[in-house]
């Protein structure tokens, strides 16, 4: 198994089968594997990846929960999707994202291969705002480049879409302790992480879509975070990796 895919499911049947559909779709040379964890959602969500299990039972491997855990505070990533991984890489993207370009884990497998002193590869995305109706790419005329550390450790997540990140597995079996102070911002301290832990490669392919602002998405989530819960994740982040 050459990738292993995660992806964050709860209540989005609006939106699941673009993702799906944008896993199974991978043109590759390569075995890669789709870990989707359902959250016991409440809406049609389980059945949508009950069928596509059903289709392509070599690439989507389920996790369905009867309790949320998200609700208990439970580290899902680390607890269940992580010691089903198998993959030498590791790829991500909630339910209500999704990739758009066939060539996606090709392009990104083919230059980690090739270069092992990056950690990551990453690329463009697509934001559908849903709160102003608007469409554009996040990162405009960029071209490829290295992302810098400084960029990093100011923008943390915001220097590439989550849907957008490859990386090696050996980052998501050591993870530091920080990450479970930054409760929430997992895609911050995961970028300053990997900067320090290797370059990070920006590709600029438009190949997955961000849904700004969409009903469960991670930002209306957020919205539900303390200011003070925000601000003591990211300043855990920084100060843990400066160490």
């Amino acid at each position: 198994m050459k990738v292993s895919v995660y992806c964050f499911v709860y209540n989005h049947e609006k939106y699941l089968r673009d993702a799906l559909e944008g896993f199974v779709n991978q043109n590759t040379d390569f075995e890669y594997e789709v870990i989707v964890h359902d959250d016991a959602s409440t809406d049609k969500s389980a059945d949508i990846i009950k069928e596509y299990e059903k289709k392509y039972p070599q690439i989507i491997k389920p996790i369905y929960q009867k309790e949320n855990q998200h609700s208990k505070n439970v580290d899902i990533f680390k607890t269940f999707i992580l010691p089903r991984m198998t993959g030498e890489y590791v790829a991500a993207c909630e339910g209500d994202d999704y990739w758009t370009d066939c060539e996606k884990l090709k392009r990104q497998i083919d230059f980690l291969d090739n270069h092992r002193e990056y950690s990551a590869c990453v690329h463009n995305t697509m934001m559908l705002n849903y709160f102003n109706k608007t469409e554009n790419i996040m990162y405009p005329q960029i071209g490829d480049h290295d992302i810098p550390i400084a960029d990093l450790l100011v923008n943390g997540g915001y220097s590439y879409h989550t849907s957008s990140v490859v990386y090696r597995i050996q980052y998501a079996k050591k993870r530091p302790d920080f990450f479970n102070k930054a409760k929430g911002y997992g895609d911050y301290p995961l970028a300053i992480y990997l900067g320090f832990s290797g370059k990070v490669r920006f590709l600029d392919y438009v190949m997955s879509t961000y849904r700004y602002g969409s009903e469960n998405s991670w930002t209306v989530r957020m919205k539900k975070v303390t200011t003070d819960n925000q601000y003591e994740g990211v300043v855990a982040s920084k100060i843990e990796m400066l160490k």
